[in-house]
């Protein structure tokens, strides 16, 4: 289960960061950021995924896409957001031999495949993604909402596992995390708080 819902989400990243990358050299970008959707929404669903929205527009200087109404659902875990905004970053792309982005989400809920647990619930996300052929990788992670995140990971697409990470996760639900140790590389700290945390290569 919890490979599916990395692979949908790794998915979701990295056509998200093709999606807006691809945008910098077409022309109309509006008719260019609809025309990319359908086809990520179409990549999506033969993942057994679904990928909508209300509305997409661009905006100039810097250049960036904003998605309003943004859904990514998966059999077993969704995500949802009043807005999505993606600004490529075209030199750093350039610099490090992969496509780079910012997002930020506004109003994100994620739904967990737990029995009788709502959505987690923040009022913002933001990150840098970054991804290559086999990994996509967020850094500068920072979230607050139901959990307080501060951090970066990396999810290997061959093994749809998390390659390194380090990210601390505190927050109203941060004891959500009993029920995910089994499965991911999670230290409990003395306040409560967790760690996610994994070196290259480790095993877990």
């Amino acid at each position: 289960m919890t490979r599916r819902v990395l692979s949908g989400l790794s998915a979701l990243i990295v056509g998200l960061v093709f999606f807006f990358a691809a945008l910098y050299a077409f022309f109309p970008r509006d008719a260019a950021l609809a025309f990319i959707w359908r086809r990520a929404a179409q990549a999506a669903s033969a993942r057994g995924a679904a990928l909508e929205s209300a509305a997409l527009f661009t905006v100039e200087s810097p250049l960036r896409a904003v998605v309003k109404n943004f859904r990514f659902a998966t059999p077993v875990a969704s995500v949802e957001a009043e807005t999505l905004t993606v600004t490529p970053l075209i030199i750093r792309s350039l610099l490090s031999a992969s496509l780079r982005a910012e997002l930020e989400f506004n109003s994100l809920s994620l739904g967990l495949p737990l029995p009788g647990q709502p959505p987690l619930y923040f009022g913002a996300f933001t990150a840098t993604a970054g991804a290559r052929p086999d990994e996509v990788r967020l850094d500068d992670v920072i979230a607050a909402g139901d959990l307080e995140l501060d951090g970066y990971l990396s999810v290997n697409l061959q093994s749809m596992k998390i390659g390194t990470a380090d990210m601390s996760i505190s927050g109203e639900r941060a004891d959500l995390m009993e029920l995910a140790k089994t499965m991911l590389p999670l230290q409990k700290g003395d306040a409560g708080g967790w760690r996610l945390f994994r070196k290259e290569g480790a095993d877990k």
